[in-house]
């Protein structure tokens, strides 16, 4: 059995050669995230008003503008300093003639003869062409949460598919579902075949990212903190697409016909594209893992000597019982001090997803230029990113992670107060907007670095099961996300962001440290770390020098054999 970062530290771990194959990677997790956030422009909440067939003729009333119609024709609530827009005032205009002032308001009645609708910024969107407002809106929110169902599914299901037959084309059907789902929605004449459409999209959306930062770090070797996070990047960038597309395509239809799309390129790149070789070598083909380490060898300019492959060489009787007993998700229970980590992980992942996914898609409700305010969404996230692989090895995990996501909670709640008390002063909606934008900062960090901390907490024999369970717990915040931002109390979403955060960030602060420390192999060890003790090195030196996930130096195993 080899050892592929052995391979890779002698032929370069992010040679010129993973470079390019990783261009081409990213180009999918820009499309992941453009699908994600698609909402923000395609349902975007269009103003409306009720339709009133006798004010609304130009030639009876021609001296009134759209204003004019809305204060006429529109009850305006007092406490909350807005327009009733899905009632409208009963009027008796049997003596009217053009004359403005013999309009009689009598009582308030339902929108009787439909909507007309604000078509500035967009000429149609899902909301406005399926009249989802009012008694309907819900039937939005229906959607997004659907959507992120199915990338829960899509996160369980595709990588089963990916363990069973490699990382490669499960990316291409992933990407062709995409593109044809994704274009069937586009066309759908009614809305719930737009929902189921939209649904399948979400399942290969989040099984194509999922492989797709697999692949990445499998091809990466030691490199791959740097690698995921520049995937990260790219998502920001995918962000950053939407605001472009939209703003040069209006009508909805269009718009996510061309999201949908954006990934056809893949089919080519697909061709240049390997397959993973750490997938080929776990299921003990090595001869084609050679013949791709020969390939990765030459691309970057390298040559594999004998010493190498007799150093990479890593007999399969040296692994031990432990590596080859069967885990599952239950192993994250049965101890104390392993279930208490695990319940904090996975609390900790849905609070996370559910503010970062609800502050991206609330960006609608942000004063300001949408399509500016979704831009800078993607701008952060890029910054972020790159900034990190800087710094993400040089600070505390805990003290990153949990000092985020109180600068998330302190936005959050200063957002509150500001939106409850401000009554709409413009002075104070653009330290509303600033304040939204600082919450998205801290959470964004916690999303890119969570993944990581999960995975060093974990010992390698429950490692897959335990990010596989967060996964669904992040899946379950991102469902509910829509949900709470769907409120007409714009105050609320604020609130719960930042009284989530607070709890997300108290707990980080009670997980162990991992920087800088060797990842535990076996749930024993793991047990001893958890405890704030020297985790226990039991197996062969020989096993500790083919370990991928755990380097230890010469000192260290010393220490560790005379202990």
């Amino acid at each position: 059995m080899l050892d592929f970062d052995v391979i890779l530290d002698h032929v370069g771990n992010f040679g010129r050669y993973q470079a390019v194959l990783c261009i081409m990677i990213y180009y999918l997790i820009c499309s992941t995230s453009m699908h994600m956030f698609a909402p923000v422009f395609y349902a975007y909440s269009t103003p409306h008003r009720c339709r009133f067939p006798q004010i609304d003729d130009p030639h009876t009333f021609s001296d009134l503008n759209e204003n004019d119609i809305l204060n006429l024709t529109t009850p305006f609530d007092e406490k909350s300093s807005e327009y009733d827009t899905c009632h409208r005032y009963s009027y008796n205009l049997s003596q009217c003639h053009s004359v403005i002032q013999c309009i009689i308001k009598n009582n308030t009645e339902r929108c009787l003869d439909g909507h007309v609708f604000d078509r500035f910024d967009f000429v149609e969107t899902t909301v406005s062409e399926w009249h989802l407002i009012c008694d309907r809106d819900y039937l939005n929110t229906l959607e997004s949460s659907l959507y992120f169902v199915g990338m829960m599914i899509g996160g369980l299901v595709v990588g089963f598919l990916a363990d069973r037959f490699g990382r490669k084309p499960v990316l291409l059907l992933c990407c062709m579902g995409i593109m044809i789902f994704g274009t069937i929605s586009s066309v759908v004449p009614w809305f719930p075949l737009f929902v189921v459409t939209r649904f399948l999209v979400g399942i290969c959306t989040n099984g194509q990212d999922f492989v797709a930062q697999v692949y990445v770090m499998e091809v990466t070797g030691r490199k791959h903190t740097t690698a995921s996070l520049m995937g990260q990047a790219a998502f920001g960038i995918g962000i950053m697409i939407n605001s472009f597309f939209a703003y040069f395509i209006r009508e909805w239809r269009y718009f996510y016909l061309a999201l949908s799309l954006f990934p056809a390129p893949f089919l080519i790149f697909c061709y240049f594209i390997p397959e993973s070789p750490r997938w080929h070598i776990s299921k003990s083909q090595d001869e084609i893992g050679k013949k791709m380490a020969i390939n990765f060898a030459k691309r970057n300019g390298k040559e594999i000597t004998e010493a190498v492959w007799n150093k990479a060489e890593m007999p399969i009787e040296e692994i031990g019982e432990t590596f080859t007993e069967k885990y599952s998700a239950l192993d994250l229970f049965k101890g104390r001090r392993i279930r208490f980590v695990t319940i904090c992980v996975n609390i900790c992942w849905f609070m996370t997803w559910l503010t970062s996914i609800g502050l991206s898609l609330n960006v609608g409700n942000v004063a300001g230029d949408i399509y500016f305010n979704n831009a800078l969404n993607g701008i952060i996230s890029l910054v972020c990113s790159i900034l990190l692989i800087f710094v993400v090895d040089r600070i505390s995990r805990r003290y990153l992670l949990g000092g985020s996501m109180l600068l998330t909670a302190s936005s959050g709640l200063g957002n509150f107060f500001v939106i409850y008390f401000g009554n709409h002063i413009s002075a104070l909606e653009t330290v509303s907007r600033v304040l939204t934008f600082v919450a998205y900062i801290g959470s964004w960090i916690v999303v890119v670095v969570l993944f990581m901390y999960t995975a060093e907490l974990y010992p390698t024999v429950v490692r897959s099961n335990g990010l596989g369970v967060s996964t669904v717990a992040a899946s379950l915040g991102s469902i509910l996300a829509p949900i709470v931002i769907s409120t007409s109390h714009l105050w609320l979403p604020s609130l719960m962001f930042g009284l989530l955060s607070i709890i997300a960030g108290a707990l980080f602060f009670r997980l162990p440290e991992t920087i800088n420390r060797p990842m535990t192999e076996t749930l024993e060890e793991a047990d001893h770390f958890y405890a704030g003790r020297s985790t226990l090195r039991q197996k062969q030196s020989n096993l500790f020098s083919h370990s991928v996930l755990s380097v230890v130096s010469d000192s260290e195993l010393t220490t560790t054999q005379s202990s």
